[in-house]
């Protein structure tokens, strides 16, 4: 059972269609404001946190380590439960003073302009193996979809096309709905209500295909049981130990991913409107997590019992290629370009709002070019922002092509987490640390930077050469999890 292009491109244009025309109704106050002023809307606007490693990549986790893959929940989870020490702290400094990202609110405390280039230098080179990590995931599976299955590992023009062509899709929402207002109070709520809506339907997508994975290809939760009594080995897999040192890093890792990663610290406290949907947000979040989580293992199941050859991390589309749907097949599809998209489209508008404050604007106003000579500077600043979202997605796709491995993409996932991690401390201090000052923080993010890149980037990029890998084999102990 295979898709033509011509279908894979009708469902990537209808879906993102259909996302543009419930940004558009919301922007232009169609839709009911008793509905856009829901707290749900914010709560499912932060479901942008459950991108293409929670809908595909789960899964290998899950297949990986069992049950250990709830952990990327558990740390989420965490962060809200705590969310009155960190993240209410953040919301007020950045309602009081205008801030609308990490880089406003690092450069704000440290009173420096240094401290604005290099955080949001270091966020966007953090941040790049995830955009890297969507893009690949729907290459991945327009490849898969359209029934090259033989030269899965090898590069085709096709599939690279439509891996563009939503690249420049995604991109035009982005520029639509986020780049074209200059205010940093002003919500977005078109571009929110799109999220809240793209949140709804991967959540939707992502329990149909558990539900179908249960009564389809088991026969219900009895088969199921069945099935799990007589492969003793996949109950094994669920209690595979995690060294309790990888257990408490992988944690920390999406424990702090929840303010640092920019997507999230932009839905959360750049398009939140107040304390009280914060509140909201730390039992909905939770529970909508919850909800994600639950068809993750029979997905998983369902995928080894049909004998899938395909990768782990696409359980879920195996879920309805190999056992004949097309139904199925496509609701994966959609549930992982939803997730894809919203983590471009969001992450992308961060990014370029951070970029043009203090990259792009400090080096024109530094050589005094351009700006001040501009008839309409507003519109001089738009068409910036709106180029460099398209620059921050083409390096995205970039950066896919150069690591395009299929078996890597939870590690990629991991990389952006792990470079976004770096943060935390200078986050912590913005708020119970007032004696530390710009000079730590910089030694911090340099030192932190250098050996992220050096000990998880670049084994990803090329494989670790024969000296780092030396290293980290012998300083360090460190064999199938660099992370």
């Amino acid at each position: 059972m295979t898709f033509s292009v011509a279908e894979i491109l009708a469902s990537m244009l209808l879906y993102l269609a259909l996302l543009f025309g419930v940004g558009l109704l919301a922007e232009r106050g169609k839709l009911p404001r008793k509905l856009l002023d829901h707290p749900a809307i914010y709560v499912l606007s932060l479901g942008v946190i459950a991108g293409g490693l929670a809908i595909y990549g789960a899964s290998q986790l899950a297949y990986q380590y069992g049950y250990n893959f709830l952990i990327y929940y558990a740390g989420i989870s965490l962060m809200l439960l705590l969310s009155p020490l960190l993240m209410y702290p953040v919301m007020r400094i950045c309602r009081i003073y205008q801030l609308s990202s990490l880089a406003d609110l690092l450069t704000f405390r440290f009173r420096s302009p240094w401290i604005g280039a290099l955080v949001t230098a270091t966020l966007l080179a953090a941040v790049l193996p995830l955009l890297a990590l969507q893009i690949e995931l729907v290459f991945g599976v327009t490849h898969l979809l359209s029934g090259d299955r033989e030269s899965f590992e090898h590069e085709t023009r096709v599939h690279d096309v439509l891996a563009f062509v939503f690249c420049i899709l995604v991109a035009t929402f982005t520029i639509y709905f986020g780049a074209r207002r200059l205010k940093p109070e002003e919500r977005h709520e078109g571009l929110v209500t799109a999220i809240a809506f793209e949140s709804l339907v991967k959540m939707l997508a992502l329990l149909a295909l558990g539900l179908y994975a249960v009564y389809e290809i088991f026969g219900g939760f009895s088969g199921l049981d069945r099935w799990l009594a007589s492969n003793p080995a996949v109950v094994d897999t669920l209690h595979t130990p995690l060294r309790r040192d990888s257990a408490h890093a992988m944690l920390l890792i999406f424990f702090a991913g929840t303010v640092t990663m920019p997507h999230i610290f932009h839905m959360a406290f750049s398009e939140g409107p107040d304390g009280r949907r914060l509140r909201a947000a730390s039992w909905g979040l939770t529970s909508y997590l919850f909800m994600l989580s639950l068809p993750i293992l029979p997905i998983t199941w369902a995928g080894i019992a049909l004998g899938s050859q395909l990768p782990q991390v696409y359980s879920a589309l195996a879920l309805g290629l190999d056992s004949g749907s097309r139904a199925m097949s496509l609701t994966a599809f959609i549930a992982g370009m939803s997730a894809a998209s919203a983590v471009i489209i969001v992450s992308t508008l961060a990014l370029a709002n951070m970029c043009l404050k203090h990259l792009v604007l400090p080096l024109q106003l530094r050589g005094k070019s351009g700006l001040e000579a501009a008839p309409d500077i507003y519109s001089q600043l738009n068409w910036l922002r709106a180029a460099l979202t398209g620059a921050i997605i083409l390096a995205g796709f970039l950066f896919a092509r150069t690591v395009r491995s299929h078996e890597m993409l939870v590690e990629l996932g991991l990389t952006a987490f792990i470079g976004t991690l770096q943060f935390l401390p200078g986050l912590l201090a913005t708020i119970y640390w007032p004696r530390a000052n710009r000079y730590g923080l910089t030694a911090g993010l340099v030192g932190g930077f250098i050996t992220w890149y050096l000990a998880v980037v670049l084994p990803l990029l090329s494989g670790a050469d024969p000296v780092l890998r030396g290293i980290l084999l012998d300083w360090f102990d460190i064999r199938d999890q660099v992370w």
